[in-house]
């Protein structure tokens, strides 16, 4: 409720409202100036108070918040200057940081840091508007120093210097927002300001002022000044002198206006005494004991619900419910308003479209949240660290496709990483093109093996060719911001880029399909960020050090600071939909329902949290009326409608419990409510939970009752939709009994036509790697997506040295050594004098390095890697030297002979490296394999397989269940290579892993009993699982050849299913394809 007090006034005011309305009718304009709490409530007046003027034409009313007031002040008293945005005083901010950065102890050479946070930077940012707009100079500061302790003093001196800095930046050249009000205060008196106001208002005779609560010292300043230059002063003031509990933080601002001699009119009334504005005013939050309470029932409602999501679905259709009882109701008479809007806005956009709810939401959006602006800010990153691939990939990631006009192509942001990925490209300007040219030629010399592989070498090739060609044009984009710029050719090099990025045309079609509001939003913070950068090259033009030529970096971090401060906002429509707001917007306003939502404690109210920047004695008055004021704010919201309150409250926040606002048992306590919760004893209205609100409602009940076909009130869309539903529940049901619609449960052979079945049927006769088997036998789908699809697996960049690369460089370092010695025809290792193995040591190590000089590896932990593989030279002897060590402990007569023995690949493939190889691929029992053999140890009429192996080795396990097969079946195919090769029968003894770890081990993958210590040694407690008799051991492999036949018959009948349970574990966790594929939500009968 409101208090009026008046000064200058010797009359009875009845009726603020009245009497402007009067003025109005008279068409006496220039006779009072109306002051109000926000813009938003000048708007609403603007057009409400137009019904008053004869013939509804009239000039611009003169409405007024208390900072537009000051400016029009400023205007009539002061010199003009030049106003700095919160954006530009980040900039003088930052010069200042910088300027001053020497003597600034605590921000600095205290906590010892090179550059000041954003989130420290805003705080101080915040404190000095703080300290303004309380009227707080840096003197005043000055005398609160000398009374702190050394901790606070050391701070507050730094704030003190900034402070100073900054207002002596301002000077006489610039001024801010709360500047207006110190400037007009300052030269009232000296600047005959109460005669040149009514030398520029000649008419003017009265001020109202209403709706407000709590005014800062320069806002009672100025309002004094008005008071005393002999204008009728009324003040409409909300205080309830009976309720310090709730209006205790505005007791001092009405003493202080009884003693500037503002009289209080005690007849007035802006509410009768028993309404519910006053009796609210007079009871909630009051320690006094009121013996009845406030029969609000019909007209307070309680909403309980279980999560967020749930809470604003139902306000969503409690609205439809009052419209549907009231057709006449005006959607803008309607509020839903809450404390802080980011847990809220964009769930009532989402919910709120869904139910096709209209609705006018005024948050403003952070710019540097803005898609288009952190899109623009990515491209100046490019530059800024010299083209690094994150950088590269955020400029691209957006929904603003760039378009290379000239191609008329899209740069394909996907193919970058992949190829990034491929080549180990990080950064860096010139490894791009050079990296790219080079695989290319390598990939111009590779002979395909069949179809499938020229395709791939086609596909890799067109990769980076569009690759190289994206890059190329991104570098044109990014060039002219390599060199040092002064801020005109800044700013006119940057517009150029988005110009040629075509970045207009791009925000329209990439929104084109979107909601208007969308659209508005995006090109709104692109007309925000342009203007920034003009004011910002403004600034900086007219400094002497700034308007020198800087590199990129200075400018990245300038329109960083200042974007950082920016919040835009899309144009409101004026009775359009539900208005969504705070509640602190909402001051002054009225509407018919009143939703108020969010009310958990830590949320309504919040918890003080201290402003480390703010002087102690202001954190003391702060923290002192913070409940306060935090219970004024929900007053306010409470006492805004004319029809109806809901308050709304979840208990869940994910898995989080939350705890009803305090707020809510406030009014429990001095109120009869409604409520509805999720217990019974208070129930819901059975047509808000069970009616139609939504087409979601709608298809919801058509799944749950089977009834799709018999709803004919819906159009064709809708109608579509449910069929969709009905169809997907069949498919479902299929699943779930493992039987039917065997397409969608990836039996596809009988849905495929006749060429296609016949280009499946023709799989049986294909040639097949062992990791083609083995995926298959993993997971069909995985296979499918990968083999058959050929879909691009998106691998992240490892910059680091990686386990397959050691394991490349290993394995070709092994390849030469071991393949060096049978050419020269020198003994085993185990055979070899001290001397002898010394020099052999040496030599894989030379080998090695030759090499590593031909490897360009960025990683910084490269030296790290070098020395675990050769050693330290001291006590650390490197895998290589563990391995030949391993070796020389090899005494059986078994030899290596064959090594990296390839099969099923032409002669200049890359996968034939130097050693024996057999072109035709090599059947066993009708599969046909291609594949490389790392090495083979003969021995009289028996043999050894080696797999190096560094990484995790296949445990027996992965053998029993199918997706381990490459030793039981490069067993078999050794054997037959060896047949041909040597014209004698060997016998398979086992087939080993060499561990190339540091100490290196060589376990039993699999292996016969019967040559054991003859070809190798029983390793470790566990190698029995490995070491089988000569049945078992032939069992294995014709069960390898087994299930390998079964995998391509599986492949050319169709058959692609999701993986089974027990290879779910194994199988998924690193798949590329997990996110398509449904396995997350596979049906138990599938399992």
């Amino acid at each position: 409720m409101s208090v009026l007090l008046t000064k200058n006034c010797d009359r009875i005011v009845q009726n603020v409202e009245d009497e402007i309305h009067q003025r109005i009718s008279e068409q006496r304009f220039d006779t009072f100036f109306y002051v109000v709490p926000t813009k938003r409530k000048v708007r609403q007046l603007q057009r409400d108070l137009l019904q008053f003027v004869p013939n509804k034409v009239a000039p611009a009313f003169p409405l007024f918040t208390l900072n537009s007031l000051a400016r029009k002040l400023h205007s009539c008293i002061c010199v003009p200057k030049i106003e700095l945005n919160v954006h530009e005083q980040a900039i003088f901010l930052t010069d200042i940081l910088s300027e001053k950065r020497e003597e600034l102890f605590y921000f600095f050479k205290v906590n010892g840091k090179q550059n000041l946070p954003r989130g420290t930077f805003k705080k101080i940012l915040e404190a000095i508007n703080y300290y303004k707009e309380k009227g707080i100079t840096p003197a005043d500061l000055q005398t609160e120093l000398n009374r702190q302790p050394q901790g606070e003093s050391e701070k507050l001196r730094d704030i003190i210097t900034v402070y100073d800095a900054y207002e002596n930046k301002l000077a006489t050249q610039y001024t801010d927002t709360n500047s207006y009000l110190l400037d007009v205060n300052t030269k009232w008196s000296s600047g005959n300001g109460a005669q040149k106001l009514r030398s520029a208002f000649p008419a003017l005779t009265t001020f109202y002022i209403a709706g407000f609560d709590e005014f800062s010292r320069p806002e009672m300043t100025m309002l004094q000044n008005l008071a005393d230059a002999k204008m009728e002063s009324i003040i409409l003031f909300d205080y309830q002198r009976e309720n310090d509990e709730l209006f205790g933080h505005l007791k001092e601002n009405f003493e202080n206006f009884r003693t500037l001699g503002f009289r209080l009119q005690d007849s007035y009334q802006s509410v009768e005494k028993d309404s519910f504005q006053h009796q609210i005013a007079k009871k909630i939050f009051s320690f006094a004991t009121h013996s009845e309470k406030i029969d609000t029932p019909d007209f307070i409602t309680i909403i309980e619900s279980h999560n967020r999501v749930e809470e604003v679905e139902l306000i969503a259709k409690q609205i439809k419910r009052i419209v549907r009882d009231q057709p006449d109701k005006a959607l803008n008479s309607i509020c839903v308003a809450m404390h802080q809007t980011h847990e809220y806005t964009n769930l009532l956009r989402e919910v709120f479209h869904r139910y096709n709810i209209p609705a006018n939401f005024t948050d403003r959006f952070p710019l540097d949240q803005s898609p288009i602006v952190v899109h623009i800010l990515a491209w100046l990153e490019i530059a800024r660290g010299n083209y690094r691939l994150e950088d590269i990939l955020r400029s691209l990631s957006s929904s603003f496709s760039v378009i290379d006009k000239s191609k008329e192509a899209i740069i394909d942001s996907a193919n970058l990483a992949t190829v990034a990925a491929l080549l180990k490209i990080p950064r860096g300007k010139e490894d791009w093109p050079k990296k790219i040219d080079e695989r290319l030629k390598f990939l111009s010399l590779e002979l395909p093996l069949d179809e499938f592989e020229k395709e791939k070498l086609q596909k890799e090739k067109t990769s980076l060719e569009k690759a190289l060609r994206d890059f190329l044009f991104l570098t044109k984009m990014v060039v002219p911001f390599e060199s040092a710029l002064t801020p005109t050719e800044f700013r006119a090099n940057l517009f150029s880029m988005l110009e040629r990025l075509n970045l207009v045309s791009t925000i329209i079609s990439s929104t084109k399909n979107s909601e208007e509001e969308l659209l508005e939003k995006d090109v709104k913070a692109f007309q925000q960020f342009l203007t920034l950068v003009d004011e910002v090259v403004i600034i900086l033009e007219r400094d002497e050090r700034a308007k020198l030529p800087h590199r990129i970096d200075f400018y990245v971090e300038y329109l960083r600071r200042a974007i950082s401060e920016v919040r835009y906002n899309v144009r409101e429509q004026y009775g359009y939909g539900v208005f969504v707001s705070t509640i602190e917007e909402t001051r002054g306003l009225h509407f018919d329902t009143m939703f108020i939502l969010g009310l958990v404690d830590g949320e309504f109210p919040l918890p003080y949290e201290t402003e480390v920047f703010i002087s102690p004695l202001q954190r003391k008055r702060r923290e002192t009326y913070f409940l306060t004021e935090q219970r004024y704010l929900f007053y306010q919201g409470l006492t805004n409608f004319t029809d109806h309150l809901y308050f709304s409250y979840p208990l869940l926040d994910g898995e989080k419990e939350l705890v009803r606002s305090s707020f809510v048992d406030a009014v429990s306590a001095v109120c009869t409510v409604e409520q509805w919760t999720t217990l019974n004893e208070h129930p819901f209205p059975s047509d808000l939970l069970n009616g139609i609100y939504s087409y979601d409602d709608l298809y919801r009940h058509s799944n749950d009752s089977k009834e799709s076909d018999t709803i004919i009130f819906v159009n064709d869309r809708v109608k579509k939709n449910l069929r969709k539903i009905t169809h997907s529940r069949e498919i479902e049901i299929a699943r779930y009994k493992n039987f039917g619609w065997g397409d969608y449960r990836g039996l596809l052979f009988n849905a495929l036509s006749n060429d296609v079945q016949q280009w499946f049927s023709r799989k049986k006769e294909s040639v097949y790697s062992v990791s083609q088997l083995e995926t298959y036998g993993k997971c069909p789908f995985q296979y499918f997506a990968k083999n058959l699809l050929r879909l691009n697996e998106f691998e992240e960049m490892e910059e680091e040295f990686s386990q397959r690369e050691l394991g490349s460089v290993l394995h070709s370092v092994l390849f030469e050594f071991f393949e060096e010695r049978k050419v020269k025809h020198l003994p085993k290792l185990s055979e070899c004098s001290q001397m002898e193995f010394e020099q052999a040591v040496l030599r894989i190590k030379e080998i090695a390095r030759e090499k590593f000089s031909a490897l360009e590896i960025p990683d910084v932990f490269w030296l790290f890697e070098k020395e675990k593989i050769l050693g330290d030279g001291n006590e650390r002897k490197g895998i290589l030297q563990s391995v030949l060590e391993r070796e020389r402990e090899n005494s059986f007569d078994i030899h290596p002979s064959f090594f990296e023995l390839s099969f099923g690949f032409k002669k200049n493939s890359d996968k034939v490296t130097g050693g024996y190889s057999v072109e035709e691929p090599i059947n066993l029992d009708g599969v046909r394999l291609r594949g490389k053999i790392d090495r083979i140890d003969v021995g009289k009429t028996y043999f050894n397989i080696i797999d190096y192996k560094s990484g995790k080795i296949p445990d027996n396990e992965a053998r029993r269940l199918g997706i381990s097969l490459q030793l039981p079946l490069y067993l078999g195919v050794a054997k037959k290579i060896l047949h041909l090769t040597i014209q004698k029968e060997f016998l398979d003894a086992a087939g080993l892993y060499y561990c190339l770890t540091e100490p290196a081990e060589v376990a039993i993958g699999l292996a016969r009993e019967s040559f054991q210590n003859i070809t190798f040694k029983k390793v470790g407690t566990g190698s029995g699982k490995s070491t089988l008799t000569d049945e078992e051991y032939d069992e294995e492999i014709t069960r390898a050849v087994t299930l390998s036949s079964t995998y391509i018959q599986g492949i050319a009948s169709g058959n692609f299913p999701l993986t089974v349970e027990e290879k779910a574990i194994r199988v998924c966790k690193y798949c590329s394809f997990q996110t398509m594929c449904r396995i997350r939500n596979r049906t138990d009968a599938e399992l």
